[in-house]
């Protein structure tokens, strides 16, 4: 009895971790101007949450194997792991947050520019521990939302989930998606 009362008033810290991965096939162009382009994922209790965009006002966070640079895409490759800081949360209370997070980022919602993985991470990262990301992964969009002439060189595609093309049939697999993470 006595340890299961001392559990209960042990506090939690566990380690929140910034997972950073480098969108290589357009890094090498960027980087050469001070600005990348990122996908980042949290980290906590063994599990990396990420967002990312689709067309349905579902949940557009999902789960993925830590560091797993694999599951994300041929040509992503992990830059840095970073420890944001400590939360006090449960993991239950974590995964509650999570679900309450995904009815404000809906895959619909997702937006390059405005609202990408990093503006989740970032919003994550402070529930958790009350800190931000670095201000460097996301440099570059915050740069393009400043400059909204810039935004006209993106394909379209790329900014957000983007509709069934003709022919294709709800649900298939067969359309090449935009880097939507």
């Amino acid at each position: 009895m006595k340890t299961a009362i001392r559990k209960q008033m042990v506090s939690i810290h566990e380690a929140v971790i910034l997972n950073i991965y480098d969108l290589n096939w357009i890094n090498g162009y960027t980087n050469t101007f001070g600005f990348g382009i990122y996908h980042t994922g949290v980290e906590v209790y063994g599990v990396e949450y990420c967002f990312g965009g689709h067309r349905w006002e579902s949940s557009g966070i999902f789960e993925v194997p830590p560091r797993n640079e694999g599951v994300l895409g041929a040509n992503v490759r992990l830059r840095q792991s970073i420890r944001i800081g400590t939360t006090a949360l449960s993991e239950q209370s974590v995964k509650e947050l999570i679900h309450a997070m995904g009815t404000i980022f809906t895959g619909n919602r997702y937006h390059l520019i405005q609202n990408n993985c990093n503006h989740f991470s970032g919003a994550f990262t402070k529930l958790l521990c009350g800190v931000d990301i670095p201000a460097w992964v996301n440099r570059l969009a915050r740069f393009i939302s400043n400059a909204p002439f810039l935004q006209k060189c993106i394909p379209p595609d790329w900014l957000t989930p983007h509709d069934q093309r003709p022919g294709e049939q709800e649900g298939s697999e067969n359309h090449t998606p935009g880097p939507q993470q």
